[in-house]
């Protein structure tokens, strides 16, 4: 082959080369711009049904995580179910919470988890201090619920859900509210209100037998209130609450609050003088004598309250005062209080009977509590029966503590024996907690006898140590008796 030939043939082949790269390039190019086979439709965020493929779940403790895939669904912490009526009276709820009695605030928030931004809602619906509010917070970690909250159709009912998200509480988009005599599956229920954020509040009740109903939501300390207020038209007995929510996940998650409302006609209600809160005042000048005369000293010195129900004592004297179980030269140590000047504290009664109290600092002063069950039961409770007695050690053996007793002692000795009766039907343990001056607490189980005794020797410590001692005797999580005094050694 001659130079020219093979020049020729070297200039053709770079030229193919050339080619097929120009080639390959526009095909690539072309491929690239082409849409994806198949797409996949995205999926609609405000779809407020679950996947087919999340499993519903019961309350639980969240697991931290993260990964934004396996972040928990929130947590149902609790509900508060109140009935609001119209009142213009000058201890109504309303003016507590406005004014209060020499410009003391006195909340539901004092005692329990509730929704503060809910006043702001109830004094535009209703009227600034034109109402009263009563009520309760059940927790979902409560074993047993207090008795139903009672309405009649035609009345105010509010049901306040506290959830909570680990990350965010923001982020919860849905709660299920259901009312029935149902079980822990939403088609049990005859009624169901489904909140969905940033849109209209859906009523599913076929029966219509709610007459109306609005909700409000509000964060409030890191927790998400969903309020609802409605007012029934018919009566459906005594019901369960259900409720389900879930997250931008979606993924349910459910509690079951039992027996929680009673909506009937013919019920015993707060209609008659007995609801679930009663707010007792120590007057001004209880501290003297005088307030004997018209029995001035509590007001109201004789109150009624629905079983599981609060009283609270608010001291509105000068003088430190303090709430003993009994009557003077007899206290029965079911429980034992005190309050500072402007104080106030609060006791939940568990059972039915009747509960005499004085000040044992100032003995004329004397008051009663009646507690009575959903049909206006009086059990018959033993007021005289101790729940607990104490007995130290000392020098001369062993000695009956008194209620808020000072003992100086040389002999260094913690050995007490804790013994009571416990009024119940086929009674079984007691809790004791012994609670040291130094904060630090011991825990012991005791059994009883069938009639409901106990005995229950036992050392307040294992070294010596100065200052009040209280002693609580607790059956199935709800106190049936405290005892508190001080040891000092000389």
């Amino acid at each position: 082959m001659n130079p020219v030939s093979k020049k020729s043939t070297v200039v053709l082949i770079l030229a193919l080369l050339v080619c097929s790269l120009l080639i390959t390039l526009l095909v690539n190019e072309s491929e690239a711009a082409k849409p994806p086979k198949d797409p996949k439709p995205p999926k609609d965020p405000k779809d407020p049904k679950p996947p087919k493929d999340s499993s519903d779940t019961t309350q639980g403790s969240p697991t931290s995580s993260s990964a934004n895939k396996s972040r928990p669904p929130p947590q149902i912490l609790g509900v508060g179910l109140y009935h609001i009526e119209q009142s213009n009276s000058e201890n109504s709820y309303s003016n507590m919470i406005v004014y209060g009695k020499d410009k003391q605030h006195i909340g539901f928030e004092d005692y329990f988890p509730y929704s503060r931004y809910s006043d702001n809602t109830d004094q535009k619906n209703y009227g600034v201090s034109k109402y009263d509010k009563r009520g309760y917070y059940i927790p979902f970690s409560r074993n047993v619920n207090p008795s139903p909250l009672f309405i009649t159709p035609n009345e105010v009912l509010q049901i306040q859900v506290q959830l909570k998200e680990q990350f965010a509480s923001t982020k919860i988009e849905h709660l299920s509210l259901y009312i029935g005599n149902g079980n822990d599956t939403p088609e049990s229920y005859p009624i169901e209100l489904v909140f969905d954020k940033g849109r209209k509040l859906q009523v599913l009740d076929p029966k219509k037998i709610i007459k109306k109903v609005t909700v409000n939501n509000f964060l409030e300390g890191g927790a998400y209130w969903i309020n609802f207020d409605m007012v029934f038209q018919k009566e459906i007995g005594q019901s369960n609450i259900f409720l389900q929510t879930w997250n931008e996940q979606k993924k349910p998650i459910h509690a079951l609050f039992e027996n929680s409302l009673d909506i009937s006609k013919n019920t015993f209600s707060h209609n008659n003088t007995v609801s679930l809160t009663a707010i007792i005042d120590i007057t001004d000048g209880a501290s003297s004598p005088i307030c004997k005369i018209d029995n001035t000293c509590f007001s109201p010195n004789n109150v009624s309250i629905l079983k599981n129900g609060i009283v609270t004592w608010v001291n509105h004297d000068s003088l430190i005062h303090d709430i003993a179980g009994g009557v003077p030269n007899n206290p029965n140590n079911i429980f034992y209080l005190i309050l500072q000047s402007n104080e106030s504290v609060q006791k939940i009664f568990g059972y039915s009977g009747i509960y005499p109290y004085f000040c044992s600092l100032h003995p004329w002063m004397k008051g009663s509590i009646t507690v009575v069950d959903s049909h206006n039961h009086v059990k018959g409770y033993d007021s005289t029966i101790l729940p607990i007695v104490v007995a130290h050690h000392g020098s001369n053996g062993y000695v009956i503590i008194e209620p808020d007793q000072k003992i100086i002692t040389s002999k260094k000795d913690l050995e007490v024996i804790i013994s009571g009766k416990i009024q119940e039907k086929d009674p079984h343990n007691v809790t004791v907690i012994i609670i040291r001056p130094d904060g630090t607490s011991i825990q012991s189980d005791v059994m009883t006898t069938k009639m409901g005794d106990y005995l229950f020797p036992s050392l307040l410590n294992t070294k010596w140590l100065d200052g009040e001692y209280t002693i609580i005797v607790n059956y199935k999580n709800t106190e049936k008796g405290r005892i508190m005094f001080s040891l000092f050694s000389k």
